[in-house]
Parts: structure tokens; C-alpha cells; sequence
């Protein structure tokens, strides 16, 4: 079994159905019952609630630039599957209202757009927190975090963290998607993306709990896993995994689709990649988070990708 495949596989799923939930939403037709309806399909779990908000991120950021692109571009390619068709349509088909305005009449939308998190951080903010002398957490970009239990433990509902804990008898346990851990005496980074989580052990060692396996980490190892697998622990690339605390992005034979979908967790705006061909190619690099303009000419050079700028940071290559 292809565990990394099955995990994009089921990431994409999730993702789909979150763009049906917003394209419902922003028809201007949604019901009582459809709110509630949403309600109830984001408290499934973290990873719905997480969806659902990038999703429509996603569509309030394309509103005005996708009708800007549909008038000098009117005719395109056959829309690709999966997460770039909704990207696509977010381009091409968003000429009637955006999310946010189609949602104002029933008064819910803010809500359900901060579903919240204790600890948190925007496109591009990066944030240390101090716990009492104990830790040091450390968030990355499009990050957030739950604390309970007197600040004992910690839940990452999404993005990505590197949590030190130096001294063993005052270890944190925290958990990541289907996953927890006690670190105690050691320094791990974590990296969830709806229900997939990344656990590298920086130093000390970590054992990881989970309804399928459990398994411990030494210091330069990583495991992955989702809700119902496990991968087997594999030395890791601290360059690619950490480099967010070093201010740069490493991309090592990686689709430019997820290069692309890396770089916007920093970057304010959004870049858009159009066609599977393009989409498909595959990057290597390392690139400076505070020059990820720089990023995206070294990528559209390299594979000769025409560049669309368009309004508010949104990039087209195509």
C-alpha cells in the first residue's frame, strides 16, 4: 500500500468536499437547514473545520480577480481535477457573488469563520510562545493551537510547530490529528495538513500514540500517519521539514502543485497553477520566505510558465 498516496488521496477528498460545501453556500440559495447542515459536517473533526475554512478563503480571495482573469482570459483549457477544478472554477465561475457576500443575509459566516484556537497565526506570521519556563513553542505560518489542562497540553489543528520541552518531569502532551505524544526532555516539529500529520524529533526521543500503532522516534527521525495508518519511522530531511525556522522553503523533486500550495501559506495573496501538466512538474530548490516573489520567477523561468498578475497578490501561471 501506497501510504503517501493514500494520505494525498484522502486529503483530496476532504478538500473536495469542502469546495461543495462553499459553492452550496455561495449560490445565494442556502437554506437554515444547509447552515445547519455545515455546522454539523465542520464538528466532525479539526480536519472538516480546517477544510471548510481554506476552502473558503480560497473563494473570498478569487472573487474580484477571478472575474478579472475570466475578461482578459476567456477562454481556457479543460478544467482539471480535483482541488485545481475548484480553483479553477474559482477563476472561470465566481462571476455572481463571492462566499462572503452570499452569506451575509443569514449572519452566521463570521462565525463559522473563526472557529477558533487559542494560538494562532495568519499567512506569512510566524510566533514563539513561552510556557512559564517549561516549553517553547514555536508556530509557523497558517497555524493554529488549542491549550487545555492548565497549559499541560497542547492540540494542533493545523499547520505546523516545533515544541521544546527540555526537562522530562515537566513534559506537555500533545496530539496532532489522530496522533499524540508526551515530549518531555526533547524538541519536535509537527506538520498537520487537514488529517495527515509529520512528526520530526529534532532532539531527545518522542513515542507516538495512535489507535493503529505505536511507535518512538529518535533524534533525526520522522514518521508520518492519518486517522487510520501509521507509516514506518524514516530518517528525515531537517532542511525541507524545519526550514520554515530558518526562514527558507526546501522542495526536493516536489509537484509544483504542492510547492505552489506551500509557498501561499506565507505569501499574501494566492498563486494559482493551471493545467495537470504544469501542475505536474516537478520543483527543487530553496527559496527565502521573505523573497517568494523571487520564488515564483525562478519557477515560471524555469518550466516556461506564462505569469498572470492579477489584484489583491494573486499570481496565475499557466
Amino acid at each position: 500500500m501506497n501510504i503517501s498516496r493514500y494520505f494525498t488521496c484522502a486529503a483530496e477528498a476532504l478538500e473536495r468536499e469542502a469546495d461543495t460545501w462553499v459553492r452550496r453556500i455561495q449560490s445565494g440559495q442556502a437554506t437554515r437547514r444547509d447552515a445547519l447542515a455545515l455546522r454539523e459536517w465542520c464538528a466532525r473533526s479539526d480536519a472538516h473545520a480546517a477544510a471548510f475554512e481554506r476552502a473558503r478563503r480560497a473563494w473570498a480571495e478569487l472573487g474580484a480577480a477571478g472575474r478579472e482573469f475570466r475578461a482578459v482570459h476567456p477562454r481556457t483549457a479543460p478544467a482539471p481535477s480535483g482541488r485545481r477544478r475548484f480553483l479553477r472554477m474559482g477563476l472561470a465561475g465566481v462571476g455572481t457573488a463571492t462566499a462572503a457576500v452570499a452569506l451575509a443575509p443569514l449572519g452566521w459566516w463570521s462565525t463559522l469563520a473563526g472557529l477558533g484556537a487559542d494560538y494562532s497565526t495568519g499567512v506569512g506570521e510566524q510566533r514563539t510562545v513561552e510556557w512559564g519556563g517549561q516549553a517553547v513553542v514555536e508556530l509557523d505560518a497558517h497555524t493554529r493551537m488549542n491549550v487545555s489542562d492548565g497549559q499541560r497540553r497542547l492540540a494542533l489543528l493545523e499547520g505546523q510547530a516545533a515544541i521544546s520541552c527540555p526537562q522530562a518531569q515537566q513534559a506537555l502532551t500533545v496530539s496532532a490529528g489522530a496522533g499524540e505524544m508526551v515530549v518531555g526532555g526533547a524538541t519536535v516539529g509537527l506538520r498537520r495538513i487537514g488529517d495527515s500529520v509529520t512528526v520530526t524529533c529534532l532532539s531527545g526521543q518522542v513515542a507516538i500514540r495512535h489507535p493503529r500503532a505505536e511507535l518512538a522516534l529518535r533524534a533525526g527521525q520522522q514518521a508520518s500517519y492519518d486517522a487510520d495508518a501509521v507509516m514506518t519511522p524514516v530518517r528525515a530531511d531537517l532542511e525541507q521539514a524545519m526550514g520554515w525556522r530558518e526562514g527558507v522553503l526546501v522542495f526536493r523533486d516536489m509537484p509544483l502543485a504542492d510547492a505552489v500550495a506551500e509557498i501561499n501559506r506565507y505569501r499574501p495573496g494566492r498563486i494559482l497553477v493551471l493545467g495537470d501538466a504544469l501542475a505536474a512538474r516537478r520543483v527543487s530548490g530553496r527559496f527565502q520566505i521573505a523573497r517568494l516573489d523571487l520564488a515564483i520567477d525562478r519557477i515560471s523561468e524555469a518550466f516556461g510558465a506564462h505569469v498572470s498578475t492579477l489584484p489583491k497578490g494573486v499570481v496565475v501561471l499557466s
